[in-house]
């Protein structure tokens, strides 16, 4: 769909700089013509603010979620880090703020489907745990006593 525009479009050049091209500056630089754009359309001009402040939200979002952190000084145009945060919940993701710093981090599913597959696949890896650590024990077994040969006898 974003290949299909002509190129003037400032929403279109955002949107492929941010999610095609994966280009945090040229994206953060697509914010300003998009005000400009949306202030000279006579339908856009009562968004313009809100535009503006949800481009700077998205780009913060996508920001954390490739670099794991964004400094919260950067957050501007309106967007703050309660608004990154909202949206990196809805999309699945933790973010905590530590002093200037807002950390991202894939948050634990709540879907009752992939929790228990969850649950599944770590009782899986601990029998495949349990089943190596036995065969290491056996092996270290094996390798002290023979079980080939007949037992000494007892003197008496």
């Amino acid at each position: 769909m974003l290949n299909q525009t002509n190129g003037a479009c400032a929403y279109a050049k955002f949107l492929r700089a941010l999610y095609e091209e994966f280009d945090i500056d040229v994206a953060a630089a697509m914010i300003s013509e998009m005000d400009t754009q949306a202030n000279n359309d006579i339908l856009l001009k009562g968004l313009a603010a809100d535009l503006k402040k949800n481009a700077a939200i998205l780009l913060n979002v996508v920001k954390c979620k490739l670099y794991g952190s964004v400094k919260t000084l950067e957050i501007n145009n309106g967007a703050t880090t309660d608004d990154v945060i909202r949206v990196l919940d809805t999309e699945g993701y933790k973010g905590v703020v530590s002093g200037a710093i807002l950390t991202s981090s894939k948050a634990e599913s709540r879907d009752p489907i992939t929790v228990l597959h969850n649950q599944a696949f770590a009782l899986f890896q601990r029998t495949a745990g349990q089943n190596e650590q036995y065969q290491q024990q056996a092996s270290k077994l094996n390798a002290t006593v023979k079980f080939d040969e007949a037992p000494a006898e007892t003197k008496k």
